[in-house]
């Protein structure tokens, strides 16, 4: 890897974009995860966590 391919990161408005877009990526992750605990504990089967995770798919797509 070249020191070249790390340019990007001298410059303090893209690090701030990159630690962004690598919180927004995790947080989006353990939502889908907790998404899961969350309608077990409601005592949802999986009917119900299918028609939770569709409706976050067509929230995100809207």
């Amino acid at each position: 890897m070249s020191l070249r391919a790390l340019a990007p990161f001298r410059h303090a408005p893209f690090r701030v974009l990159a630690s962004a877009l690598v919180i927004s990526v995790f947080g989006h992750g353990l939502w889908a995860v907790s998404l899961v605990y969350q309608v077990r504990g409601l005592g949802g089967g999986m009917l119900e966590l299918s028609l939770a995770t569709t409706a976050l798919a067509i929230g995100l797509l809207a």
